[in-house]
């Protein structure tokens, strides 16, 4: 199982900042206003929906789900009831619905980890899938972490290859690529990489991402 104490600030603080379709000004401006951002409603760019906490992306949820999600975390019906119409897709019905909605919802800290907690083990699933040995704790919190921002390990890709024979070195340099959107590499993707790099061959966890 994902250990989210260690591993919570780290996807807190990185996962806004490396999102690859949000322009450099605007990824700025989410690095400095973070603790003002990920608690409420936002929208991350391009490929994704209308998001809550750290990565709670309502885009491919029913509201039923989002209804009962957010009730669970502690948010008053009529609030979450609002929030549970925002599974539209198209640009300019987010647009629509974050201007209408932006401030219907705050979340505490506690309820961004409970919301957290609920969007962890699908990225879970997907290192299970394709990682087939036993792993160290903070080897596994380091390649969930990459999931959560990359989006899967592919099981014919050098990284799953490389922890699978065993190779860990090699798979961490393969896990060091990662770090570009198109052909230009991003800073906040490079450093993100370094630390994860940390975390698995090391233990040592992340305060600060930056």
């Amino acid at each position: 199982m994902f250990n989210y104490e260690n591993a919570y600030n780290l996807v807190m603080k990185s996962y806004l900042f490396n999102k690859p379709n949000v322009n450099e000004k605007t990824k700025m401006y989410l690095a400095e206003a973070r603790k003002n951002v990920s608690n409420k409603l936002h929208w991350p760019g391009k490929g994704s929906g209308i998001t809550l906490g750290p990565g709670y992306d309502m885009k491919e949820r029913s509201s039923e789900n989002i209804l009962n999600d957010l009730l669970d975390i502690g948010i008053s019906s009529d609030i979450a009831q609002k929030v549970s119409n925002a599974v539209v897709k198209k640009e300019a019905e987010i647009n629509s619905f974050m201007i209408e909605n932006k401030d219907v919802i705050s979340l505490t800290e506690e309820q961004e980890k409970l919301l957290l907690e609920k969007i962890i083990p699908d990225y879970e699933n997907r290192v299970n899938k394709t990682i087939k040995i036993n792993l160290n704790q903070h080897e596994y919190d380091a390649l969930v972490s990459f999931v959560y921002n990359i989006g899967s390990i592919k099981s014919d890709s050098n990284l799953a290859k490389y922890i699978n024979e065993g190779k860990k070195k090699e798979a961490m340099d393969v896990l060091e690529q990662y770090n570009k959107s198109g052909d230009k590499v991003l800073d906040g993707l490079k450093k993100r990489r370094e630390k994860e790099r940390e975390i698995f061959e090391k233990g040592i966890y992340a305060t600060k991402i930056y």
